[in-house]
């Protein structure tokens, strides 16, 4: 009996170990993969940053929050710097995204693979791009909270100016789009941003002198003509990047670098206000984003924007709000100009994985707001839980 027993005990645990190892053979290991994303932030030992463009991360997120410590010691990371991050291919769906099984965060300086060096006889000077100027044309420009942007534009070519939140970029701030009246489709869009970045698959470059300073011209996949030109010298900041042009003559690409010639960017005429992104316009246990849009210095639109799609009740928020102004010593509350006050009480709902939006004026309450970089911090609940987020913006 004791031996029947035992055989079966043994069969058993036999049996179980091999169901172990048929199931230790089917366990998929992730596969390592790596992209390229520029850092646009740095606060208490993590880093923000932004995947280029061609990425398949870029996808996911526009921006996401990973920490310094998988980063060796030197060179220090800095705004601005391209990294390579490698990682074991799990993006988890916060905002900012986050990465989990990171292996190694690298400064990749530079981006693409380094040359060997010239000699003094082979250096040569970047070369200049031809330009002839256009009869007649109409002076165009656009201003922002960086600067204004300015460029001639001739009488057979046609422009738009897109100011902050015009949404009709597909990148940058803002900017100015031209259009040649003989295209039927396809338009370079003039703009500003600060931390432009491009995907290095694929890319030739070359280095031009456009617009009395220097310049980088972008080409991808050997073709004809450019996709974008980087500004620099006293231009930084500036990009022109190309969309739907493939049916351009040459006579259009000819014109566009003569009208892209013509460019200046003057930093000392600014205007406006901007939205930025800061850690606690964002609460992940709700998945809520909160922006604002629109800045004046008496208003602006407040926009909440769940964007993971939780199923977890109601999110509510109301007409209440207070601002913060950033100082030397952190953020100091604004006093009111009224003494009394009140909110009305209203609950507006954020639709499940989805947006909402207020138009929030506070000149009534604190008066027109100067030059600064401030916050404006509302409440939402869900159910009884309050969640505050504060949302960062600056003005000139």
């Amino acid at each position: 009996m004791k031996r029947w027993i035992l055989s079966i005990l043994c069969a058993a645990v036999l049996a179980c170990l091999c169901t172990a190892c048929k199931k230790e053979e089917n366990v998929m290991t992730p596969e390592e993969v790596s992209f390229l994303a520029v850092i646009t932030e740095i606060d208490s030992g993590t880093m923000l940053v932004t995947p280029v463009e061609g990425s398949e991360e870029l996808k996911s997120s526009d921006a996401f929050r990973v920490p310094i410590e998988h980063m060796p010691a030197s060179p220090e990371p800095q705004v601005g710097d391209t990294v390579e991050i490698v990682y074991y291919g799990y993006i988890l769906e916060t905002y900012p995204a986050t990465l989990e099984g990171i292996k190694s965060i690298t400064v990749v300086d530079p981006v693409t693979e380094p040359e060997e060096a010239l000699s003094d006889e082979e250096i040569q000077e970047p070369e200049a791009a031809e330009t002839q100027p256009l009869a007649g044309g109409t002076a165009a420009e656009v201003s922002g909270p960086y600067g204004t942007l300015c460029i001639n534009v001739p009488e057979n070519w046609t422009w738009e100016a897109c100011p902050v939140d015009s949404d009709k970029l597909m990148y940058g701030y803002y900017g100015i789009i031209l259009r040649p009246t003989g295209a039927k489709e396809g338009q370079i869009e003039l703009i500003y941003h600060d931390s432009f970045a491009v995907c290095g698959t694929g890319l030739e470059s070359k280095d031009i002198t456009l617009a009395g300073g220097p310049a980088m011209m972008g080409i991808y996949d050997r073709k004809p003509d450019w996709d974008f030109i980087i500004f620099r010298g006293a231009n930084e900041g500036v990009v022109a990047q190309t969309k739907m042009c493939e049916t351009w003559t040459d006579d259009m690409w000819a014109e566009a670098l003569v009208i892209l010639d013509s460019a200046s960017f003057d930093a000392d005429r600014k205007e406006g206000g901007i939205g930025q992104f800061c850690r606690e316009s964002e609460n992940d246990t709700i998945a809520v984003l909160m922006e604002v849009r629109h800045v004046t210095p008496t208003g602006a639109t407040v926009r909440f924007n769940q964007y993971d799609n939780m199923d977890h009740g109601a999110l509510i928020y109301g007409q209440g709000f207070y601002l913060e102004r950033q100082t030397d010593s952190g953020w100091e509350k604004l006093p009111e100009v009224v003494d009394e006050w009140a909110f009305t009480e209203e609950g507006y709902p954020i639709p499940q994985g989805g947006e909402a939006e207020i138009d929030t004026q506070w000149e009534w309450l604190y008066g027109a707001l100067g030059p600064g970089t401030y916050r404006i911090c509302k409440s939402v609940w869900r159910g009884e839980a309050e969640y505050k987020l504060c949302a960062q913006f600056v003005l000139v």
